[in-house]
Formats: structure tokens, sequence, C-alpha cells
């Protein structure tokens, strides 16, 4: 194929209904795990804090966890989107 073509030759598209699962829906898992462990680490600290009567710190630490959880939540729907699912 002359190089003039070869610049204008183009993967075809990835569609949802083509179920090929897309390579960067495996990296979008592991930050969820990572967020997953990270919202545990943060109830860990919520109940530290909490047998301390450190009321604000638990506060903080639980709201972390939420947002860890819901990061989490965001990156499976990522994984899931890229897979077609």
């Amino acid at each position: 194929m002359p190089a003039s073509r070869r610049m204008f030759r183009r993967d075809p598209p990835m569609y949802a209904w083509s179920m090929k699962l897309d390579p960067r829906a495996d990296r979008h898992r592991k930050a969820a795990a990572t967020h997953e462990e990270a919202a545990d680490r943060h109830d860990e600290a919520a109940e530290h804090w909490l047998e301390r009567g450190q009321d604000e710190r638990v506060d903080f630490e639980r709201r972390n966890a939420v947002i860890e959880r819901d990061a989490a939540q965001l990156e499976r729907d990522r994984a899931d989107f890229l897979d077609g699912r």
C-alpha cells in the first residue's frame, strides 16, 4: 500500500454490540479496587478516632469513605461502559 494511502487508514470503531472487551476497562476496575481499599482504610481511621472521642475527625473519615466508594462506583461504571455493557 502506498504511503499516501496508509496515512488515511483507520482502525474500525469500537461499538457496544461488537462484544470486544476494551483493554482500558481493566485499568478502571483496578482503580475501583484501589478506591474500595482507601474507603476501608477511612472506615478504620473513623473507628480509631471514634475510640478517642475525636468526633470531627470521625466525620472527616466517614465523608472520605463515602467519596472513595462513590469514586469506586464511577470507575466500575466507566469500565462497564468501555466493555459495552
